[in-house]
């Protein structure tokens, strides 16, 4: 063990107020390290997404939380990857408050100055359907993000180009994948692999 930390993430309706959180990915960024995760406000029900930057000493640079009143949405973050243009790119989901559905996020910004060049919410079918990212990585002139699309019950894969412009969304059946947890993209191959659960539960 190097060194280990931890963070006391505040509410995003109120700096002083002190609310449990969870990270969930970890990416190098820079000569930084940068997390995402969620500001665990109820059950991850009304979370927000919270972004930390710190150096290879485990030193806070940056910790913010995304004010969810400001975009619409509540937002959790639970992938994030270097953009290697000065951003990040981090996939999650948004919904809208006090609905059962959610759509699968995907969110560039600045993760020390937290200045956003874009966010999208991705449905496949309406604005109810039950969808989440849950890990991205930047291919060429894409992102590429895999998750969970629980209305068609299966994993779901979606690409967007860097201005977050939808490309591809596939979900694939229950039998073949339903949840993709972390996806990495084969320089070599020149293709992008996941892993997760198959059938969830059980394999």
């Amino acid at each position: 063990l190097q060194w280990a930390r931890y963070a006391q993430p505040p509410a995003y309706w109120d700096p002083s107020i002190i609310m449990p959180g969870n990270y969930y990915e970890v990416t190098k960024y820079r000569d930084y390290y940068a997390l995402v995760g969620v500001d665990n406000t109820f059950g991850e029900v009304w979370g927000g997404t919270i972004v930390t930057v710190v150096d290879d000493a485990g030193n806070n640079i940056a910790s913010n939380v995304i004010d969810n009143e400001n975009w619409g949405y509540v937002l959790i973050g639970r992938g994030i990857n270097d953009a290697y243009d000065g951003d990040v790119a981090i996939t999650g989901w948004g919904g809208a408050p006090c609905q059962t559905g959610s759509q699968a996020m995907v969110m560039k910004l600045d993760p020390i100055s937290m200045a956003v060049n874009f966010l999208r919410i991705y449905s496949y079918n309406n604005p109810n359907d039950v969808s989440w990212g849950n890990s991205i990585v930047p291919v060429g002139d894409r992102f590429c993000v895999t998750g969970r699309d629980a209305t068609n019950s299966g994993e779901m894969y979606l690409e967007t180009d860097y201005n977050g412009n939808l490309l591809r969304y596939n979900v694939q059946a229950d039998g073949d994948a339903s949840v993709g947890h972390s996806v990495v993209f084969n320089n070599n191959a020149g293709i992008s692999a996941y892993a997760g659960n198959y059938f969830p539960g059980l394999e």
